[in-house]
């Protein structure tokens, strides 16, 4: 397309572009001005909450963003996206956004999810446009947004030549190194934007979708429910629990997989791990190792090919391990079930994307400790304590993960995050089913303390932390 180098000609383009094309490039404008509400969030008087603002300012881009990544087919995400939209920009409106362009931005940016998107976006940008004195540089970045379809938009770093953008860029340098620990999430995030990198579909989705009265109850509430959704997002390895029509939790549907390369897979690996347990090596694998006990879970959870995947994927990794720590023979029975478990899981990688999310997810899960003696009791006492709220096949599921962590020195790392992630699940179902239930908080806390098996976030608590994979 011809170069566009003026604000009118952005203006006439917009006219002719599609929903996605509006909203990428409103959400962007209105994340160039994002540093002008960081450089005020520590700042508080009678009429103004600089907190309040920049939160205002997050959440517009952040449901702006999510409408853009949306896929087309997902008309409920869209739907509830709409939603949040509206009450986003209703929201930024109280808060004189009119007086305050980033916030103006912001509003002018959810807007494009369900109003004129055209204009919206135009909106967007003239906004930040008249922010700084170095409006040209948000000029100029948005002219090269124009040149990029949604996708490439989303995926460029926001500023093409950060130079002129510098004032901008001071106030962010500036909120980064003295930012208070309820923004640490958004700092990350912010950092990411800048070089192109939105967060994965799933936690844009889920954060844009937090529910309204956690956004209005200030940066602490919102930071402890995006940890909640960071700690579902890493530890779904597996199906999670879902609501069901009568109120109880149940295992979501596994992903569909053909029946050939399932049981090409199952087959394999049975065959191979049969020919290691015949082999009469005493000091290799037995009918009661950690890996044997592995394996057998993964063959007898054919109905769930993505558990299938990651049991095997974990026993292959330990497996792996002992060999090389020497506690098993490096000898051919040994190496062909190695291999077999590795592909076979590549196998049914190539079957799912689900199933290679999945064991990516798995594999960044790094053990840092194993259970406290505290831990396991009270881990005990879930099954009995949470039965009222699950169906019977989720109960069945629970207290078999229970048994495992609770019963082995070292549990697996399936089995931790599997029941991380029911635990946080069952929590925010009884806290939403009632209100002030002491036992979902019980429940939550838990799966939070738990969660630091696997790593500890800078702000000391036990909580996991994603780093710099969000």
């Amino acid at each position: 397309m011809a170069e566009i180098t003026s604000i009118d000609e952005l203006e006439a383009w917009l006219k002719g572009q599609d929903r996605r094309v509006s909203e990428a490039l409103a959400a962007r404008s209105a994340l160039r001005a994002m540093p002008a509400p960081m450089a005020v969030a520590d700042q508080k008087r009678e009429t103004f909450d600089g907190a309040a603002l920049f939160l205002a300012c997050i959440r517009g881009s952040v449901v702006s963003a999510a409408a853009a990544v949306c896929p087309a087919a997902d008309t409920i995400t869209r739907g509830a996206l709409t939603n949040a939209a509206t009450l986003s920009a209703a929201h930024s409106a109280t808060l004189s956004a009119s007086a305050f362009p980033a916030a103006a931005a912001a509003r002018s940016a959810t807007l494009s999810t369900y109003a004129t998107h055209s204009a919206a976006a135009f909106s967007a940008t003239h906004s930040v446009r008249s922010t700084y004195a170095t409006h040209s540089a948000t000029l100029y970045a948005a002219f090269e947004d124009a040149l990029l379809s949604a996708d490439q938009m989303l995926a460029s770093p926001l500023w093409p030549d950060p130079g002129p953008a510098a004032d901008l860029l001071a106030d962010w340098d500036a909120f980064k190194t003295s930012a208070a620990p309820e923004w640490a999430w958004w700092v990350r995030w912010y950092a990411g934007l800048l070089d192109g990198a939105l967060p994965p579909w799933e936690i844009l989705r889920d954060v844009a979708l937090i529910e309204a009265d956690v956004w209005d109850a200030g940066p602490e509430a919102v930071a402890k429910e995006v940890r909640r959704l960071q700690r579902l997002y890493v530890t779904s390895v597996s199906p999670t629990l879902v609501m069901g029509e009568d109120g109880r939790l149940d295992v979501e549907t596994d992903v569909d997989v053909a029946a050939e390369p399932l049981d090409f897979a199952i087959d394999q690996v049975r065959i191979e791990l049969a020919a290691v347990l015949t082999s009469g090596r005493g000091n290799g694998l037995s009918d009661t190792s950690y890996e044997t006990q592995l394996i057998e879970r993964g063959i007898a959870a054919r109905a769930n090919p993505s558990v299938v995947a990651t049991r095997f994927w974990n026993a292959c990794m330990a497996l792996s391990k002992r060999m090389e720590d020497g506690d098993y023979p490096d000898d051919p029975p040994h190496l062909a079930l190695k291999a077999t478990l590795y592909t076979s899981v590549e196998e049914l990688c190539l079957q799912d994307d689900l199933i290679r999310a999945r064991i990516a997810r798995l594999a960044a899960l790094e053990p840092r400790r194993d259970p406290s003696p505290d831990e396991r009791a009270e881990i005990a006492r879930v099954p009995d304590e949470v039965e009222e709220v699950l169906t019977e096949r989720a109960q069945t599921e629970l207290k078999e993960v229970v048994d495992v962590v609770v019963a082995t020195d070292k549990p697996p790392r399936w089995d931790r995050a599997r029941l991380i992630n029911w635990l946080t699940r069952i929590g925010k179902g009884i806290e939403t089913a009632q209100k002030g239930e002491k036992k979902a908080t019980w429940v939550l806390q838990l799966a939070s303390r738990i969660a630091g098996w696997f790593r500890s976030p800078d702000d000391g608590s036990d909580d996991l932390d994603m780093g710099n994979d969000w």
